[in-house]
């Protein structure tokens, strides 16, 4: 806004001095503010980097898109779950230092919220990374989301081994709900060959999402999905094959 004499104020700065009646320079009227279309322009052509351009984000915005911006930027970053491990980066970065110098057990699939995919953990950390691709009219991508679930499979019991399931997300709290329904079921027949023996279980949960920027979740407020051994082939007592369902609200 600007007086008649051509001091500028901001919109909020006007909205201020209303109780004045006055402008805090000039003493002019605040009623014969006007809008400074040149001002307004001016300030709209002013464009700064984005905060995450450090993990490769090269957009420039103006100043008061930021914040939007900043929620919703692929480029921020997350922090590696490995509490020795100092490395910040975006989901893509992130990913790649898993496999190459981590080399924890890793998947990428192709999946939608719903359909059902398989997956084969072992003992410690497993990383699926969901590709929720949504398809429009003729065939052509209509929007697509990245996730990168966490599997931690921990023995609680000599017996026993429990899997939780975080979702590394550099938004955290601000992302859509998300659950998991993990399934697993095993039909095998026993050494004689005569018997079939069966297990199957079912569980839906909420999946936490955070950065790590505060380290893992602890397991004790984490849902955790119970294997017993006892139900494992016996050839294949080192990894357990799941079905999994994501489900996005």
């Amino acid at each position: 806004m600007q007086c008649d004499v051509g001091r500028v104020v901001c919109s909020p700065c006007h909205d201020k001095l209303k109780t004045t009646g006055k402008c805090h320079m000039c003493g002019v009227a605040i009623g014969d503010y006007r809008r400074c279309h040149a001002m307004e322009r001016l300030v709209e052509s002013i464009r700064v980097p984005c905060p995450h351009a450090a993990y490769g984000c090269t957009d420039k915005l103006a100043y008061f898109d930021q914040n939007s911006h900043q929620q919703a930027c692929a480029h921020a970053p997350c922090h590696c779950p490995d509490e020795a491990c100092s490395v910040i980066g975006s989901m893509a970065a992130l990913m790649g230092h898993i496999t190459s110098i981590h080399s924890w057990p890793s998947t990428t699939t192709e999946v939608r919220a719903g359909d059902i995919f398989t997956v084969r953990l072992h003992d410690g950390f497993n990383f699926v990374c969901a590709n929720d691709t949504t398809f429009g009219f003729g065939g052509a991508t209509a929007s697509s989301r990245q996730y990168l679930l966490l599997l931690n499979v921990v023995r609680q019991q000599p017996l026993v081994r429990a899997i939780s399931v975080v979702c590394i997300h550099p938004h955290g709290a601000s992302s859509r709900e998300m659950k998991c329904n993990l399934i697993h079921y095993v039909n095998f027949y026993n050494r004689r060959g005569n018997q079939v023996i069966s297990h199957y279980q079912s569980s839906t949960f909420r999946v936490a999402q955070t950065d790590l920027s505060n380290g893992l979740p602890s397991l004790d407020g984490c849902f955790q999905f119970l294997v017993p051994d006892s139900i494992l082939e016996d050839g294949n007592k080192d990894a357990i094959d799941v079905e999994a369902v994501i489900k996005i609200h």
